[in-house]
């Protein structure tokens, strides 16, 4: 392989790689939801399973509130993220809430040793 040939491939590679990060940076993370399971829906790995099916997009996050609460975030984006909610929202056998997360969020303690 000559130079100017490894430059082009060079400079084609840097190219993607630019094009590529800028796509990463077009696309919002989905909005984190808090999902409240109706009575007789499945729970734990069960619930989390069936609201993937549901939402037709995997779940991303999962973290458990309460007995029937859960903390969530979809692998979606846009408008098929709006509809994988408004999905789960119609059905009311599986969901008796979804809205978004609005908890406050408590910041990690500072490293041992340092001044807040």
């Amino acid at each position: 392989m000559s130079v100017p040939s490894r430059r082009r491939s060079a400079l084609a590679a840097l190219s993607l790689l630019v094009a590529l990060s800028g796509c990463a940076h077009e696309m919002p993370p989905s909005p984190r939801l808090v999902l409240t399971a109706a009575v007789g829906a499945p729970q734990g790995d069960a619930l989390r399973a069936a609201v993937a099916a549901r939402a037709g997009v995997p779940v991303t996050v999962w973290a458990p509130v309460d007995a029937r609460t859960v903390g969530l975030r979809l692998d979606c984006h846009g408008n098929a993220c709006a509809a994988a909610i408004e999905r789960l929202r119609a059905d009311r056998a599986l969901v008796a809430d979804l809205r978004l997360d609005e908890r406050q969020r408590v910041p990690p303690p500072p490293p041992p040793g340092t001044a807040r």
